[in-house]
């Protein structure tokens, strides 16, 4: 972000995208991978959420310190260049506190004393094998594995299982368990489920162009982009809390949330150039559905055993570039000005809006 506010060319601003992009996938995967170490299956999406939250309170931060920047007089650098370099700034000591003091694990969390380590590790290892002794698990897992599983498989699903109950933090990769993840068709329905409710965000990416477009002027456009970090933490709040009432819910309570990206994409189809009130409402909307996605990782986490099986899977979930090619494509250059407005006033937007609805 630091060489993003140089003037670089062309090639050398993808460059820097690229690799901003590598460094960024692996963010919500690891933080996933860690909080399965810490907590039991039931806790995982609710604390998922709330460390999600995080993701709302740093767009109401960014929006309001572009905001600042926009007033910032200098013959050295531009508003967008002072902005991309305090971001990178921020981001490098972040970056640094996180590589010193953040555990990636129980066993090296600073914070607990060996006796709370030793609680924390007991917890989890009790919870995975829901509190009954490992032989009748696995007995009953051998009896419910026998009629779609070989002999080879039931050993693998018995030895990982065995593996994942007497160390929670066990990070040796497992061939067996890579592959038994590939083969695993829950991971490839996740997989989906990232890349098609990802979609719609073709409409968040370009939410400042469209804003701008209703008639904003740019600083106003800014401060408006701090209303979709509050939607997102009421949202996500609200989506935790529900699941939390009510047990085993968390497909109900996603999938309700996601109707609001559907919504989304029928107004801003349909709504005269006329009613901006209701297009602003209309790009706000897709905050919602963000709750889905959110319960939807704590999901992966928590129906997922063994460190190598649950790392592939959270690799398959988490496809950014493929999710967020896939929106830019669906939408493509008609999220310039006027884009969102009628489809019959503008044919080359129908399409677009019709695959988010899909």
């Amino acid at each position: 972000m630091v060489l993003q506010s140089m003037r670089l060319p062309y090639p050398g601003l993808l460059a820097c995208r690229f690799i901003l992009g590598v460094c960024e996938g692996s963010i919500t995967s690891g933080f996933l991978m860690v909080t399965s170490m810490f907590y039991t299956k039931n806790e995982q999406s609710s604390r998922v959420g709330y460390w999600f939250l995080m993701n709302g309170t740093a767009q109401i931060i960014s929006n309001l310190m572009g905001y600042g920047s926009l007033y910032f007089e200098s013959s050295l650098l531009a508003p967008w260049q002072w902005f991309t370099l305090i971001n990178g700034v921020l981001t490098f000591i972040t970056a640094f506190a996180f590589y010193l003091y953040f555990p990636d694990s129980i066993s090296t969390a600073h914070f607990l004393t060996e006796e709370e380590k030793r609680i924390a590790t007991e917890r989890v290892r009790e919870h995975e094998t829901n509190a009954e002794s490992k032989e009748w698990k696995l007995e009953q897992f051998k009896e419910a594995s026998a009629h779609f599983l070989t002999e080879e498989e039931k050993r693998i699903a018995t030895e990982r299982v065995r593996e994942h109950e007497t160390n929670a933090e066990s990070k040796e990769w497992k061939p067996e368990q890579f592959k038994e993840a590939l083969h695993d068709p829950k991971t490839w329905l996740f997989a989906s489920f990232s890349l098609f409710n990802n979609i719609p965000t073709s409409i968040g990416i370009q939410r400042s162009l469209i804003v701008e477009s209703l008639g904003f002027t740019r600083l106003q456009t800014t401060l408006l982009g701090t209303l979709d970090g509050v939607i997102e933490i009421i949202t996500i709040y609200t989506g935790v809390k529900l699941v939390e009432s009510f047990g085993y819910s968390r497909a109900y309570v996603g999938s309700s949330y996601m109707i609001s990206d559907v919504l989304s994409a029928i107004l801003v189809t349909t709504l005269p150039w006329s009613n901006k009130v209701g297009l602003l409402i209309s790009v706000y909307l897709t905050d919602i559905g963000t709750t889905g996605y959110v319960l939807g990782l704590g999901w992966v986490t928590s129906s997922t055993a063994g460190h190598t099986k649950r790392s592939t899977s959270l690799k398959a979930l988490k496809r950014l570039c493929s999710r967020h090619i896939a929106s830019e494509i669906s939408l493509g250059p008609t999220c310039g000005k006027r884009s969102i407005s009628l489809a019959i006033e503008y044919p080359g937007s129908l399409s677009g809006h019709v695959t988010v609805v899909a």
